[in-house]
């Protein structure tokens, strides 16, 4: 396997490469798909990466990688199939996408960190609630709703404490 041999950096709580190559072949193959090569480099990339990752970044490092030019169109392409199935989400403020857990459910917050770059993703319906009740209210209709939240992760925050 070309991918999946680095272990995982930042702070992805996915299990490993294995788990994540299976979840997306059982993904692809309900929605009737294939986990094609390129597909698995892009997941891969995000995967070993461990944050987020633009499309021209993936880009880049699967060019890299693969020693041939793969153009950022087509990463987007790709990044759009993972979203639609469940397997990345988009970072709207750092035009980024990041690997969704398996069992993470309905996410309403992104907690961003500013040193490592780690995403965190939170269920809480409370917020969606109360964003859509009060847009009711004014009359307002939202079209999508994303909460994110910048800061420092517990992780860095202790590096910064006690280094």
């Amino acid at each position: 396997m070309a991918y999946g041999a680095r272990p995982v950096s930042g702070r992805s709580a996915l299990k490993g490469w294995d788990a994540l190559h299976r979840r997306a072949l059982a993904e692809c193959a309900v929605r009737g798909t294939e986990l094609t090569p390129l597909r698995e480099a892009v997941l891969a990339e995000l995967w070993e990466a461990g944050s987020p990752l633009g499309a021209y970044e993936l880009s880049a490092r699967i060019s890299d990688r693969k020693r041939q030019r793969i153009a950022p169109n087509s990463v987007y392409r790709i990044l759009d199939l993972l979203q639609s199935i469940a397997l990345v989400r988009r970072v709207e403020s750092m035009h980024a996408y990041y690997l969704v857990e398996a069992e993470s459910g309905s996410t309403d917050i992104l907690l961003m960190c500013n040193d490592c770059g780690g995403v965190t993703a939170i269920g809480t319906g409370d917020i969606r609630t109360a964003i859509a009740s009060r847009s009711e209210a004014a009359g307002f209709h939202p079209v999508s709703q994303v909460v994110e939240v910048a800061g420092r992760c517990h992780d860095c925050d202790a590096k910064v404490t006690h280094g």
